[in-house]
Formats: C-alpha cells, sequence, structure tokens
C-alpha cells in the first residue's frame, strides 16, 4: 500500500493501514535511532514511542504525502531528547558513512571510537544533518522537513558538518587545533 494511501486510511482509524506504515519504515527508523543511542533496547523504545505518538497525531499531519518526514521528525526530537539525558555521544553503528570530502563512502569503519568522538565534536544540528544524509540518505527536502529549515540551510550546514569532520577526522590525537 502507498504511504499516502495508508495515511489517508489511518486518519479514519485504519490500524491494519498503520500497520503497513510500521513495517515500512520500522527498519530505517530502528537504525537512525541506534545511532543516537548505541543501545538496542532504548531505540526499540524511541522508534515505539514515535510510532504511538504518529498514531495519536496523525489527523494533524495536513500533507499525506508527507508523513515519512514528518514522522522522521518526531523521531529526531526523541532521539535528541534521549541523547540529552546521557552525558556521552554513543559510538556510531553503522557500517558506513559518507566521506565527508567526497560523497564516496568508507568501506569499513575499523575505528568506531575516533568516529563517535569526531560526531561529537559537531554541532548537534550538524550531526543530524550528516546522519540524515549520509547515514539515512535523507533528500535535501526531507532533511528540511524534518528540522524545519530551509533546503538551502540543509546544504550549507551539511557542507559546514563534512568539513568539519574531515578537520577532526584527520586531526591528530592531542591535536587541539
Amino acid at each position: 500500500m502507498e504511504t499516502e494511501q495508508a495515511v489517508r486510511l489511518c486518519k479514519s482509524g485504519n490500524k491494519d493501514a498503520f500497520r503497513d506504515l510500521v513495517t515500512a519504515f520500522s527498519g530505517k527508523a530502528l537504525r537512525f535511532s541506534e545511532n543516537f543511542t548505541k543501545n538496542r533496547s532504548d531505540a526499540e523504545d524511541i522508534v515505539q514511542e514515535a510510532f504511538i505518538k504518529s498514531w495519536k497525531n496523525i489527523s494533524a499531519l495536513k500533507d499525506n504525502g508527507s508523513f515519512k518526514s514528518w514522522f522522521f521528525k518526531i523521531l529526531t526530537n526523541l532521539c535528541r531528547d534521549k541523547f540529552k539525558k546521557s552525558l556521552t555521544y554513543p559510538l556510531l553503528e553503522s557500517e558506513t558513512i559518507s566521506c565527508p570530502q567526497s560523497e564516496e563512502s568508507f568501506k569499513t569503519i575499523e575505528d568506531k571510537d575516533k568516529i563517535s568522538k569526531v560526531l561529537a565534536a559537531l554541532t548537534d544540528i550538524q550531526r543530524k544533518i550528516l546522519l540524515l544524509r549520509d547515514s539515512e540518505g535523507f533528500s535535501y527536502s526531507e532533511i528540511a522537513q524534518i528540522l524545519s529549515i530551509p533546503e538551502g540551510t540543509v546544504r550549507s550546514r551539511l557542507s559546514a558538518a563534512r568539513e568539519n569532520f574531515r578537520k577532526f577526522y584527520t586531526q591528530k590525537e592531542g591535536d587541539s587545533k
């Protein structure tokens, strides 16, 4: 079932249609959430809470075709809230992330601790944009909707995030430049 049609049915109380949405988005949502929490159980709880919130508030969604962006905005906010409660940034779980210098991906990340430290050194918005674009594959316009910022801002902040990622990644331990 198409997302738009499923959302339309959900707005009239069709739980089977919502089950289809859960099936369609749960894998990507769990992976995204795990990148923030580094804890499968916490990630599952956050995803479940995001789906519950989206079910309860689906009638507020104005454009049925924008469910994905709307849902990931809810998920991002829940991840941010969980992250704020923790004192350290968790290790990156995904096996690939686009190289900040180019669009090529690292084939294998062997130094997850260094990647985690580099991501933690980025601003919150840079980290979110980098993960949404390079780890989860969202388009610029989808990220703009999720974060409620203009698409041009997404592009400029992504560029800055990649530049900072590259700078921090190539910086030697103990070097404060």
